[in-house]
């Protein structure tokens, strides 16, 4: 039996409790997408399990793990075999989990386990500090996403249609006229590193910072990437295939998806029509040339509105160019701007998870971002209900 609500989305993030650790040495990075993509992580042994009134509820003692409402979770080993596989947590505590069922009440046995579920990728190519990724979900693009952790302070990385080895592919993306090498996913070489992970089996999100770590206050803006396949407004749209950065090995937020600058920051497989290779694209996330939520939107300090809620939009991306030569291809899964002045102010911080009504009412978790390398100045909103599709 499946799980009775979506369960396609993934996240996680450095500051909930037993989370997953961000190292400060090359190839740290390849540890962290191995767990979130592939292998999944923070396993538990369950004590005892019970149904009761629609909700599974399992306990454990082997100490807090990085769960919280609307983490997914993968069981394995439980009586009803109907439990086993994805769940999408309820509630949590630091010795339990909980999840809907639709199974009668009852007791639950067996030698039961269940880990933080990953995104459902593969691991196809890797050397030292080096690995390449592919989502094994046949509804997406299954594109090679190559990430290259050699120099601590931040991963290069390469999506390719295709790959024969780790080193090895074609029609990659950014071309080397954008930036040879590839993208630069800024992380630092500092232990203890703040992150946040979304994902789903078509995309990965991953929000990083060059030097803040966990026990650092949450001043700054952090830079949110992605790498996946978008969500096209052409219905079989062939090659929606994106990937996002900085063009610099200086860090700025350049590349994020919560700020409209420039269109050398992303690049796109193929243009919709299949043809044009290696493109690159502008994205609006709310209004141009500003960050979500920062203080050029154009709808003004959130208090204002007559009901006093913010207002969103999709962060859009054009068909390779700008916007006004090709028009707009899609949005990026998963991803809401604010465009409100003082989100931060209005919403409460970041980290938080807020529910929006955006055609129907989900949960998103707020993101800080920046124009530049310094403090926060707006917020981001990525979705946590799912689905993404």
């Amino acid at each position: 039996m499946a799980s009775p609500v979506d369960t396609s989305v993934k996240f996680t993030h450095a500051r909930l409790p037993g989370a997953l650790e961000f190292g400060s040495g090359a190839g740290a990075m390849i540890s962290l997408l191995d767990a979130f993509l592939v292998n999944g992580y923070a396993l538990k042994s369950v004590d005892s399990g019970v149904i009761a009134d629609g909700i599974c509820t399992l306990t454990f003692s082997s100490g807090v793990g990085p769960y919280m409402k609307d983490t997914v979770i993968a069981v394995a080993g439980a009586t009803p075999a109907a439990l086993n596989g994805e769940q999408k947590l309820t509630a949590a505590t630091e010795n339990s989990v909980s999840f809907a069922t639709d199974l009668p009440d009852g007791t639950v046995t067996g030698t039961v386990t269940f880990k933080c579920a990953p995104c459902g990728w593969e691991k196809v190519y890797s050397k030292t500090n080096v690995a390449v990724y592919r989502p094994t979900d046949i509804r997406s693009s299954r594109f090679y996403l190559r990430v290259d952790h050699a120099d601590a302070s931040y991963a290069r990385v390469m999506m390719y249609e295709a790959m024969t080895s780790v080193d090895s592919g074609t029609n990659g993306i950014p071309t080397a006229a954008v930036v040879s090498g590839g993208y630069y996913w800024h992380c630092g070489a500092r232990a203890g590193k703040d992150f946040m992970l979304f994902g789903d089996g078509a995309a990965l999100l991953p929000v990083l910072h060059p030097s803040q770590r966990v026990i650092d206050l949450e001043a700054n803006g952090m830079g949110a990437y992605f790498a996946g396949d978008i969500v096209s407004y052409r219905s079989g749209d062939v090659a929606p295939g994106v990937l996002t950065g900085s063009p610099s090995s200086s860090h700025v937020y350049y590349g994020s998806l919560f700020s409209s600058y420039g269109s050398t920051h992303q690049s796109m497989l193929r243009s919709v029509s299949g043809f044009g290779r290696g493109l690159t694209a502008e994205i609006l996330g709310g209004w141009r040339n500003s960050v979500s939520g920062g203080s050029s939107q154009p709808l003004g300090p959130v208090l204002l509105s007559a009901d006093a809620k913010a207002r969103y939009a999709p962060v859009l991306i054009s068909n390779g160019g700008s916007f006004a030569n090709t028009g707009v291809r899609g949005e990026f899964a998963g991803a809401l701007a604010c465009i409100n002045t003082g989100a931060i102010d209005a919403l409460g911080g970041v980290r938080r998870v807020v529910e929006v009504e955006h055609g129907d009412f989900k949960r998103y978790m707020t993101v800080p971002v920046s124009e530049s390398s310094g403090a926060a100045s707006g917020l981001g909103f990525i979705d946590i209900t799912g689905p993404w599709r």
